[in-house]
């Protein structure tokens, strides 16, 4: 089998282009069982923390009742609560509350 200069050159270059980068934001959750889990959501401007906990994606992995009865904080350790709006690379971490 042997492929034409062209189609390897158009395969080189697709290849090289550069795909463009989401800005996300990085939400660290308590597991049932002990540890935590770590979950890149795509940021969206203006989108509060309980926004994005309503989000369908982390439907049967994390509630807002679990939320609201969490410790929040940010990647500087300051305390947030579930109106903050995060920046586009901010980690939150929900650390569960005994």
């Amino acid at each position: 089998m042997t492929v034409s200069v062209e189609t390897l050159l158009k395969v080189i270059r697709v290849c090289e282009e550069e795909a463009p980068e989401e800005d996300l934001i990085s939400l660290v959750l308590p597991k049932k069982g002990g540890g935590s889990a770590q979950i890149y959501l795509t940021w969206v401007s203006g989108k509060s923390l309980k926004d994005y906990i309503r989000d369908t994606s982390l439907r049967g992995v994390f509630s807002l009742h679990t939320a609201c009865y969490s410790r929040i904080l940010d990647q500087n350790n300051i305390k947030r609560r579930l109106t903050h709006v995060p920046n586009a690379g901010d980690e939150i971490r929900f650390i569960k509350l005994s």
